[in-house]
């Protein structure tokens, strides 16, 4: 659960006074639209929220953001002490790309101070005139030890602007490591995705390149940068079970 203040301290989304949202993840993900989602309540003051979405977490603070129209809530919604749920409609995104979004707002009194937290990211679906990689892939030397590998990813028919996600999970569903995609070469049903991100429990750098046959193997090259172009299919290993769709735009 992500949670962002509205002028008040939360600890592990327990509420201490005053209002609170939580950001959720985005739905209704199109070519060029999403619905931004979150979750809260308030108490004895009535409050506003509004979210703010980017390309970058980096830009999210800044006037690069865009930001949706800005709603007031009365006090004491839901009446019951419950949380409600609530979201926007934004359009007018990029296909094939990366965004991120957070939920913003304080309550409407003397002295609030406005909060904003709780990113989540999500990533708009990609036209048939991009390459394109997308879906998942349980994979690895053995069953009992593989890990779920996510990937998606987007560019144009020559590998230009490039963008995407990728995360690896353990069977147990624990994050093993994520990161943005920084490169991309679709061959028919063969993809090379290059992938800069970090590594969960260490810490530590993640940097090279997957390459995906359709849903039948997946492999990894350390490398720092990642080279798609150069990428090789030599050292695969099986994919137990998978969903991966290969779009080759050429």
């Amino acid at each position: 659960m992500r949670g962002v203040l509205c002028a008040i301290a939360v600890c592990g989304g327990v509420v201490l006074s005053g209002c609170v949202a939580f950001t959720d993840p985005a739905t209704n993900v199109t070519e060029t639209s999403a619905r931004l989602n979150a979750h809260g309540r308030t108490d004895d003051y009535p409050a506003y929220f509004y979210f703010r979405y980017a390309n970058r977490t980096a830009d999210l603070p800044t006037a690069a953001a865009k930001r949706t129209p800005t709603r007031t809530v009365p006090a004491h919604r839901p009446p019951s002490g419950e949380y409600g749920h609530f979201g926007e409609n934004v359009t007018g995104l990029s296909p094939g790309r990366v965004h991120f979004f957070e939920v913003c707002g304080a309550d409407v009194r003397p002295g609030a101070e406005e909060a904003c937290g709780g990113v989540q990211s999500f990533f708009t679906k990609p036209t048939v005139a991009q390459d394109s990689v997308q879906g998942w892939l349980w994979a690895g030397s053995v069953p009992q030890f593989s890990d779920t590998f996510y990937i998606d990813a987007a560019s144009g028919p020559q590998g230009q602007n490039v963008d995407g996600l990728f995360v690896e999970r353990s069977r147990s569903g624990a994050k093993v490591a994520d990161g943005r995609v920084t490169c991309l070469k679709v061959d028919g049903d063969r993809a090379a995705v290059g992938v800069v991100g970090k590594y969960s429990g260490s810490g530590g750098t993640l940097s090279g390149v997957f390459t995906v046959i359709g849903e039948e193997s997946l492999g990894f090259v350390n490398q720092f940068p990642p080279n798609c172009a150069a990428a090789g299919y030599g050292n695969q290993l099986p994919a137990f079970d998978g969903e991966i769709a290969i779009n080759d735009a050429n």
